[in-house]
């Protein structure tokens, strides 16, 4: 049995894993449908098949271009202005699932433009949302081209945070964005250190990434824009029903990624190793589970392995549960999951506001996932202090035998209490059953309406932008319909 959370892998397992990846990566290889990334790999040293569109890495390539990155990585995250915060913080769900949740009624229905707006107003009011995304996917617009330009037009103009996570899924659209970033960038370091423009490239199957998401990493990489990659794998569909299997295959396509960006921008500014990895659901069999005890075993997995190679830091996905709706399961799963992988020394938990595997958004959700986190925090970061005044050796001798210690006043920042106006701490007569629920519908609209949506940016930038989105789209209904919507909203922006 396990007593540690650190040591689940030895040494020798770690090192035997990574010879298997590089196995593959060198036997087998991955599968690059662009002629520019692989001219880029061609040039670094891998071999290319040019009828199959493979490319096999040889181990000295993988392991110049990991020891780059992690080189890359000290000198950036040595910057102070750069330096991770001491607390753990969260990303909002990218903005990828069309259905929201109510969990009060325990219905979905589509999202809108307004759940969009609504996202960014609640993400810049949540003490531990790092990254502010648009969260989702709104019914009314069927051009998902011209909705990648729309979030990010949003974030642009609307997120108080500066630190933005959507999707860019073309080559045209990452030059859109691009240049919306640097209309609004304070600097070249916020638009290409991946602060307002964040992207994965990551396999659409095993060791094998698609033409449109290779032609984004193209045109960011040629900007200088930072990049970033992982594998979403599940133990049993994507990889052999085995951990073993499962890091080192997961590994192997991270590897891949990591080459095929180094080969494209060996600058790239910093990484972190992000291990996102699940088991699959054995009553569905093509869709991964979120809240079970492997999201632990794997976190730790991921996280001895981000330490083999050097990364600092590093992500896994905990801090869900299967269940879709805040019940004991939810708590328990999405509880066990972040709080073991944390205190294994994971860097960050997976994107929130997710209810259940992926079954739709909530922000509901999202503001019970600060709440937990933040009692997570609280643990994380306290530092007991043991002195004259915290042992209260004077105050024990004054009050004496029999006696208690409710009129004691000692600096609570010595020793203070987390508290939460959304959980109940009453007593069982004050409860009532749907309580969590009722709260946190509250806290949502207090949100909502002491928050009103208005630009960040002044008028120059705001025009640059429209001027950059109705260049950008060839969809001239959709641009017309989102410019009558949010035009109420820019009446209040800085000057």
């Amino acid at each position: 049995m396990h007593t540690a959370l650190s040591n689940l892998l030895s040494r020798a397992d770690v090192e035997l894993i990574h010879e298997h990846s590089l196995r593959v990566l060198e036997s087998v290889g991955i599968r690059v449908p662009s002629a520019d990334a692989l001219g880029a790999l061609e040039a670094a040293g891998a071999k290319i098949d040019r009828s199959s569109l493979v490319a096999r890495l040889p181990r000295s390539l993988v392991e110049q271009s990991v020891q780059r990155q992690v080189a890359n990585n000290e000198r950036y995250y040595g910057s102070a202005e750069n330096a991770k915060p001491s607390e753990v913080k969260m990303w909002m769900s990218m903005g990828n699932l069309p259905q929201y949740v109510d969990l009060a009624t325990h219905s979905r229905r589509a999202c809108s433009l307004q759940d969009m707006v609504n996202a960014i107003v609640v993400g810049n009011s949540l003490s531990h949302v790092e990254r502010v995304s648009c969260f989702t996917i709104p019914e009314e617009y069927a051009d998902h081209e011209f909705v990648d330009l729309m979030r990010y037009y949003l974030l642009a103009t609307f997120s108080d945070k500066r630190r933005f996570l959507t999707p860019v899924e073309s080559g045209p659209n990452a030059r859109a964005v691009v240049e919306m970033a640097k209309i609004v960038a304070d600097g070249d370091q916020s638009w290409k250190n991946g602060d307002l423009v964040y992207f994965e490239i990551e396999p659409v199957a095993n060791l094998e990434f698609s033409a449109e998401h290779l032609d984004v990493l193209v045109e960011l990489c040629r900007a200088g824009v930072t990049a970033y990659t992982t594998h979403w794998g599940w133990m049993g569909y994507h990889t052999p029903p085995t951990y073993a299997a499962l890091a080192s295959l997961a590994n192997a396509n991270i590897l891949g990624g990591m080459t095929l960006i180094g080969s494209l921008n060996p600058d790239n500014s910093h990484m972190d190793y992000l291990f996102p990895m699940h088991a699959t659901n054995p009553d569905r069999g093509d869709w991964p589970l979120f809240g079970s005890p492997t999201q632990v075993i794997v976190s730790l997995i991921g996280k001895q392995l981000a330490d083999f190679y050097g990364f600092a830091y590093s992500l896994s996905n905990c801090f869900f549960s299967d269940s879709v709706e805040p019940d004991l399961q939810m708590g328990f799963e999405r509880g066990v999951t972040a709080g073991l992988s944390l205190f294994g020394g994971i860097s960050m938990v997976g994107v929130q506001g997710i209810v259940g595997a992926d079954e739709g958004v909530s922000l509901e959700q999202l503001i019970l996932d600060n709440e937990m986190l933040d009692y997570l925090n609280f643990v994380l970061a306290q530092e007991i202090a043991v002195n004259d005044e915290t042992l209260a050796l004077d105050t024990i001798l004054q009050v004496g035998i029999g006696r208690d210690f409710t009129g004691c006043r000692i600096d609570q920042r010595s020793g203070p209490v987390w508290q939460s106006d959304l959980f109940s701490h009453d007593r069982f007569q004050n409860h009532s059953k749907d309580q969590l629920i009722a709260r946190t519908g509250a806290r949502l609209k207090e949100l909502l309406s002491r928050s009103p949506v208005r630009p960040v940016i002044d008028d120059s930038r705001r025009k640059a932008l429209d001027e950059v989105l109705a260049r950008s789209t060839t969809n001239g209904d959709d641009l017309e319909r989102f410019t009558a919507a949010i035009a109420p909203y820019l009446g209040n922006g800085r000057s």
